[in-house]
């Protein structure tokens, strides 16, 4: 007979930049190797980087038609930034959309026989640092009373 094992658990979250912030690409790759150095677990906080691509001017055109900003702001965004103020340029609407709503920078996986102290500790790290874990659906931030 073969033995079925259970798999562990694992809550999954995300870390996000607070909007009104222009971080550098690599950000989330660094904030990871920050964290890892503070004593958390490689396989639980897993940094990203910030790679523009074509959703971006497809979630910016959304953005756009949706009210959430206005063509009008995104230029005089990209006036400021130097960029190019066409819609669906992929590097001008990445860095507006990271600025209007903050960017994603790591992937948070805590094991269930680490939680809630491991997110609790995770969460303590970040919050000086301006950045807040949310749920990756819901995109609420993580709150530990």
């Amino acid at each position: 007979m073969n033995k079925v094992s259970k798999c562990p658990t694992v809550y999954d979250y995300d870390a996000w930049s607070s909007p009104g912030n222009q971080l550098p690409d690599e950000y989330g790759e660094e904030l990871a190797e920050d964290l890892h150095k503070l004593g958390i677990p490689k396989d639980v906080f897993l940094g990203l980087s910030n790679v523009a691509d074509k959703i971006d001017a497809e979630n910016l055109c959304s953005s756009i038609a949706d009210g959430e900003i206005t063509l009008e702001d995104f230029r005089l965004f990209c006036q400021r930034q130097g960029l190019n103020p066409d819609p669906l340029d992929i590097h001008s609407a990445n860095k507006c959309l990271e600025y209007a709503f903050g960017r994603p920078l790591a992937w948070v996986h805590v094991p269930e026989d680490s939680y809630p102290e491991l997110l609790i500790k995770i969460i303590g790290l970040l919050e000086p640092r301006n950045i807040k874990v949310v749920h990756p659906l819901t995109y609420e931030a993580v709150v530990i009373p």
